[in-house]
């Protein structure tokens, strides 16, 4: 049984309560759904970033609804690892990002479809795991899953996936206090940061997590020495520990593009919208940097 971090109370409330009564739903909808939760999904097929395509398993608007309940109701219920980013208050990529920032050694490592590694027989037991009894477990897991694994697209995947890892991360943690190795995840992307070199430590790292039965994407893998400049989820670090964004250089060339545009009013509103977005996103990473955008945006 997966050790969650649940207090006994709300353990046995999901023990003890009907499903219908926990998610507030009546019981014969909850039944419909999970009969045939397939048909309820629709598959969308989006270019990833760099390269390939990535399939986004969308569910409709009434399985999406019950998620959220689940989601409501019992996951976020649940404390997950210090370690662990992406859900929840101070946990953005910023904040991890700050976990890394004053170490000069970085190793990062993706772990490759992440999401349809999450196997069923591990969603089972995270709703076992919190109290349910095996029928209502069994049930929340044909409404979390497809095809035996975590579709892309649902509401709840994000925090089942990080529940799924919590194995993985306890053993992670421990082999990086035995080696004075600072871990963050966030969701499949895994950081470490020392002020050592990181090669003889990534063996070890690579061997724990194929012995856990995920595989690594190795055109993600990135090893960053001293004095190099680092990027962690998007978030690059200078080698004097500053924290930036590589899109800052990017961003500040199509502003100035813009001032020497001599018809404003042919600028698409939308694309005002997005760089507006761009530079809070760069303000929330280093609010100088930001302040220089900003300060040039004002004279378009």
């Amino acid at each position: 049984m997966i050790p969650l971090l649940i207090t006994n109370q709300k353990r046995t409330l999901f023990s003890q309560r009907p499903l219908a009564s926990i998610l507030n739903e009546p019981h014969k909808n909850i039944i419909f759904l999970a009969k045939d939760t397939k048909r309820h999904y629709t598959y969308i097929k989006k270019p990833k970033k760099i390269t390939g395509i990535r399939t986004i398993t969308a569910p409709d608007k009434s399985l999406k609804e019950l998620q959220r309940k689940i989601l409501k109701k019992i996951l976020r219920h649940i404390k997950l690892q210090p370690c662990a980013y992406g859900l929840g208050k101070g946990k953005s990529i910023i904040q991890n990002a700050q976990k890394h920032q004053h170490n000069d050694h970085l190793l990062n490592i993706d772990l490759k479809d992440f999401f349809n590694s999450v196997h069923y027989s591990k969603i089972s037991r995270i709703f076992l795991g919190l109290g349910f009894q095996k029928s209502s477990a069994t049930i929340l897991c044909k409404l979390t899953t497809i095809d035996y694994h975590l579709p892309q697209g649902a509401p709840t995947s994000p925090i089942l996936s990080s529940l799924a890892l919590l194995e993985l991360d306890n053993k992670l943690s421990k082999l990086c206090s035995q080696n004075t190795v600072t871990y963050t995840r966030y969701f499949d992307d895994l950081s470490f940061s020392a002020n050592k070199d990181l090669k003889l430590f990534k063996s070890k790292v690579i061997k724990l997590i194929h012995s856990m039965g995920y595989r690594i994407n190795k055109s993600k893998c990135c090893l960053y020495e001293k004095h190099e400049k680092k990027i962690v989820t998007g978030v690059t670090i200078i080698p004097s520990g500053k924290l930036t964004s590589e899109s800052y250089e990017i961003i500040l060339s199509k502003i100035l593009k813009l001032q020497r545009t001599t018809n404003i009013d042919s600028i698409d509103p939308r694309d005002k919208n997005i760089l507006l977005g761009q530079i809070e996103f760069i303000s929330s990473i280093n609010k100088k940097d930001g302040g220089i955008l900003k300060n040039e945006y004002s004279k378009i």
